[in-house]
């Protein structure tokens, strides 16, 4: 299984740059997040993402050589595939160069209408420079560490009617509890309803967050100001403070600058 899903992907990528094949961009997420060898090149979005690309081969062809990939699993259901490839450049003036490329790519697997499907949430590409010693990257010191990192920082939450929901804890803006054994999540992404109380969901998260009332916990980079009353989001949503907290809560946070 882990050959054939490497070969899938090797060829994927081959396909890609070689015909005009645009079958990967099927398995990619809504708010899939991509970075390029370009300096803080950033793109979220699959619209935008596949806009940038069809950009690209509007200017550039190219010729694949030597390719291999490698799975490394992250944790059930998640693992990343890095393939490290030979791509020659074409312009269309002309002009012509050779890169050693590395495309780390993230695959989650998502239950839909009962059938398991992979998607794709992370791309991250880098350009290899070898020298006698060793593989230098642009744009990317080591592109395995940012890469592992980030997914790594992926929390797995259970949601309702079985779903598990994989989050990033810095996406998380604050946590409200619901009655029952339950609470709703408030990313910058979505909102949705986790099968745990508050102080579950936090002793997952870790540090960095504040319980600034009995039904909410709050994201401590994400407050702007506290009053006697509440607390204001940089989003501009406000979160209750109860007057006999505020005094304790405006000293924590105040601490933790």
């Amino acid at each position: 299984m882990r050959k054939q899903i490497e070969e899938q992907y090797m060829k994927a990528i081959n396909e890609f740059y070689c015909i005009e094949n645009y079958d990967f961009f099927d398995s990619l997420e809504d708010k899939v997040i991509y970075f390029s060898p370009g300096k803080d090149h950033f793109i979220q979005g699959k619209e935008e993402l596949c806009k940038y690309f069809k950009e690209i081969k509007n200017n550039l062809k190219f010729e694949t050589g030597n390719a291999h990939a490698k799975l490394i699993n992250l944790k059930p259901g998640v693992f990343l595939i890095h393939t490290d490839l030979e791509l020659k450049i074409i312009h269309k003036s002309g002009k012509e160069k050779i890169i050693n490329q590395r495309i780390a790519v993230a695959v989650r697997q998502t239950k839909i209408d009962g059938i398991i499907k992979d998607t794709c949430p992370y791309i991250q590409v880098s350009n290899l420079l070898k020298t006698n010693d060793e593989n230098k990257t642009i744009g990317f010191s080591h592109p395995e560490t940012v890469f592992e990192y980030k997914t790594k920082k992926m929390i797995p939450l259970p949601g309702e009617n079985g779903t598990v929901y994989y989050i990033n804890k810095k996406s998380v803006k604050y946590i409200e509890s619901l009655k029952g054994v339950k609470c709703m999540i408030h990313t910058d992404f979505e909102t949705f309803t986790s099968n745990m109380l508050i102080k579950n969901v936090l002793s997952l998260l870790g540090s960095g967050f504040i319980r600034c009332h009995s039904g909410y916990a709050v994201n401590k980079e994400r407050i702007k100001s506290i009053s006697p009353y509440k607390l204001t989001l940089y989003t501009g949503e406000e979160i209750p403070v109860p007057v006999k907290k505020y005094t304790t809560i405006k000293k924590t946070l105040s601490e933790s600058i």
